[in-house]
């Protein structure tokens, strides 16, 4: 098999980790001031370590790519280091606290929108190669069509249905998530390099699997850190027992008991599943197996469904792109027997989690007829039964589910065509690994979220939507043209990747 080797780039930049430590020592010492005044502190300081020396980067040309992943860094460490000032929150702290991953993003959205940064040299090189009407400027203009859209219709149905207010701006933030980091990407791709992106991403993977293995077989660890108050504070409480979260244990049974599941410093082990399947496409981009292999294990650590359908939709495409037809058929085969299995096997030793998800998505399209523009934003859903007493229906548990149950056949049309854009720009991509790594990380949070609502929460979606973003971007017009000359030259089974 002929191949280009992925391009090096650039060292991972230190800095605006760095930044982030300040930040975040920031939010930890200002947890006994007035909610008010944190709000003033936090926002100064995100100001000062991270909205100027974004500015300063777009302004002096330098990479933005370890900045993308700050949102992710966040999310992968929001519930550690809440922890060392639990006692000291009030709900109103807390909840703002929980969401300044996505207020970061919305900021650093508001930059790229507002600035017209210089690009880099590699992307001079390509934007001045022959030009056409280009798939990634439709992408850019349909995903914030669509977001607009969705702001406008959700918050109408959440006057027009009574919803709760907080319950439906919770909703809205992960309605929002994936056309947010979409978003994000495809404006920075300009400023950012996805190979360094998910170079880092790699990095943060090593990084939280082996506290995944230390919390894991360390005993009482989390119990020892009053996992429960931070908990409680945010309203889902733990089990009386064990002290722990009910999802810190598997749904299915061996040999009559639940496993203990690795949750790492997510400390929740759907977020921490769905993160390892993305970081698994990026070692996999990468070329980088044994990053690869400890995200299987971990993975298995995990007992995560979510992460188990992402691999099993990456065996099918693999094959699709670098085997015969033969091989694929027989990976197709084996694939829905391994599923069929696995689905057998949760039937009989499940505590009842798996039908809850599937009954859940069922529900969504059997109620659509009775409530066609759906019960409005904020009233169903498990974020409703945090924040407000939701509606009497069965949909819960489910990402998809969630949409259709609240924005009815508008929320179908809308994530359709955002879905049905960038799938349709992902199989234009000219690579077979461009196209697989796209495919297989759209098709993999699209099987999960299918499932499993909180995979539309910013915590588990961020990571997926921005490497697509920075993948499917408009700037990577030319792309083509030097990528079906260099399949001329090497033949058609050629396994490289361009980067921005």
């Amino acid at each position: 098999m002929h191949s280009v080797p992925i391009p090096r780039s650039a060292p991972l930049d230190p800095t605006p980790i760095l930044l982030l430590a300040v930040f975040v020592g920031v939010i930890l010492t200002s947890t006994n001031l007035p909610s008010s005044v944190q709000i003033a502190v936090v926002a100064g300081a995100m100001l000062c370590t991270l909205v100027v020396p974004i500015l300063h980067r777009l302004d002096g040309g330098g990479d933005l790519s370890v900045f993308l992943l700050l949102p992710t860094v966040l999310s992968a460490t929001q519930n550690v280091y809440l922890l060392l000032v639990t006692g000291s929150l009030d709900s109103a702290n807390l909840q703002f606290l929980l969401i300044v991953n996505v207020l970061f993003t919305l900021v650093l959205l508001v930059l790229l929108s507002v600035t017209r940064p210089q690009p880099t040299r590699e992307v001079r090189d390509l934007a001045s190669r022959p030009r056409r009407r280009h798939a990634g400027d439709v992408t850019l203009r349909r995903t914030a069509l669509v977001g607009l859209v969705l702001t406008v219709y959700g918050f109408a149905t959440m006057v027009l249905f009574s919803a709760n207010t907080t319950s439906a701006l919770a909703s809205f933030r992960n309605l929002a998530t994936p056309i947010l980091f979409t978003l994000v990407g495809l404006l920075a791709a300009r400023r950012a390099s996805l190979g360094t992106y998910l170079r880092g991403l790699c990095a943060l993977a090593v990084a939280v699997i082996a506290f995944g293995f230390f919390e894991l077989f360390t005993p009482g660890f989390w119990q020892a850190a009053n996992l429960s108050a931070l908990w409680d504070a945010k309203g889902i409480g733990t089990a009386q027992a064990t002290g722990l979260p009910g999802n810190f244990y598997s749904s299915e049974t061996v040999d009559g008991d639940q496993l203990r599941r690795m949750v790492s410093s997510f400390a929740d082990p759907v977020n921490f599943g769905t993160f390892l399947f993305i970081a698994f496409m990026g070692a996999w981009f990468l070329k980088r197996p044994v990053v690869m292999a400890l995200v299987v294990v971990a993975a298995s650590f995990a007992v995560s469904k979510g992460a188990l359908l992402g691999f099993l939709i990456f065996a099918i495409l693999w094959t699709r792109y670098y085997t015969n037809r033969v091989v694929h058929v027989i990976a197709i085969v084996v694939t829905a027997i391994v599923g069929l299995l696995f689905y057998g096997f949760t039937q009989s030793s499940s505590t009842g989690s798996t039908a809850a998800h599937i009954g859940g998505l069922l529900s969504s399209f059997s109620e659509l007829p009775q409530h066609p523009l759906g019960r409005g934003m904020g009233n169903l859903g498990v974020l409703a039964g945090l924040f407000s007493e939701g509606s009497e229906t069965g949909i819960n548990e489910t990402g998809f589910g969630m949409i259709l149950g609240q924005l009815g056949i508008v929320g179908l049309g809308l994530f359709t065509v955002l879905f049905v854009t960038l799938l349709g720009r992902s199989r234009r991509l000219p690579l077979p690994r461009e196209r697989l790594f796209a495919l297989g990380t759209l098709l993999g949070f699209m099987s999960n979220a299918a499932f499993n609502e909180v995979a539309m929460s910013p915590n588990s979606a961020g990571p997926y939507f921005i490497a697509l973003g920075l993948l499917l971007a408009p700037v990577r017009r030319g792309d083509e043209t030097a990528s079906i000359s260099a399949q001329r030259a090497k033949g058609p089974n050629i396994s490289a990747s361009l980067s921005i």
